[in-house]
């Protein structure tokens, strides 16, 4: 859009037609912008909205509604229901020629299918869907496994755990998933400032990307008072490091890192 092109023309990163007479300062941005990578990301500020930063709910309501949850998997014959990231399949590794999303959903549907005639209660079910078949070559296969997408703000209603797993890039779903009333387990090898302040076991589920087999083992054993602990510390990490306080130390420290550069 011309409001796009206006803005993209500041941008004092871009790598073309450095000699043209252009302010060059840094922009602060939540997305990655096309020819500008040195942009100064703001990892969280999807977090700085009504919901998140602010708890819509009590600890007690948090609880009910997660025991709510649990006697309605139970009544579906499941114990855990774990829901994949719902997106695409970006993520390919062209040197191993392999993309660990679609490896992800291949066993995750491979798992539904060798426990379904498991002895009540399942253990665990995996919800499989993705949104779009890009950077895969199994389209015929993957296309059985499309599905709507669904709003992260209706998962804590459906899932105990969310799988999320990095696509091209870190991905944008923790500082939201931060605050939901669900498990989080992440795969992914990249890193940032919210996962810094994340610890395996504590407060997330921390899985490789090529280990599913692991994960399996800690989500079948998951109980609902660790469910418990790990979602209640996770809120809480997330409403004290989620803030416009926060957000303005980050963008304070950030400007003294851009000017020695």
């Amino acid at each position: 859009s011309g409001t796009y092109d206006y803005i993209q023309q500041y941008h004092g990163t871009r790598d073309e037609d450095l000699t043209a007479p252009r302010v060059a300062y840094p922009f602060f941005s939540p997305a990655k912008i096309n020819d500008c990578h040195n942009d100064i990301l703001l990892p969280f500020s999807d977090a700085l909205i009504d919901g998140i930063v602010k708890p819509t709910q009590t600890k007690p309501e948090r609880q009910q509604e997660r025991e709510d949850r649990h006697q309605r998997n139970k009544l579906d014959n499941k114990k855990i229901k774990a829901g994949i990231w719902r997106g695409t399949l970006t993520g390919y590794n062209a040197i191993n020629k392999r993309n660990h999303r679609w490896l992800m959903v291949q066993h995750c549907a491979n798992y539904n299918l060798a426990h379904m005639n498991d002895v009540s209660p399942k253990l665990l079910e995996y919800d499989v869907g993705i949104t779009q078949l890009q950077e895969t070559r199994d389209r015929s296969v993957a296309r059985k496994y499309m599905k709507g997408k669904l709003d992260m703000k209706s998962w804590h209603k459906d899932f105990d755990v969310v799988l999320d797993i990095d696509g091209n890039s870190y991905s944008r779903r923790i500082s939201f998933l931060c605050g939901q009333n669900v498990v989080y387990a992440r795969g992914g090898l990249f890193d940032d400032v919210i996962l810094r302040q994340f610890e395996d076991t504590k407060n997330y589920i921390k899985f490789r990307g090529d280990a599913y087999e692991s994960l399996d083992k800690t989500l079948e054993q998951l109980s609902l008072k660790d469910m418990d602990r790990l979602v209640e510390d996770k809120i809480d990490l997330c409403h004290r490091l989620f803030g416009r306080d926060m957000m303005k130390e980050y963008i304070r420290m950030s400007v003294l890192v851009y000017a020695n550069m």
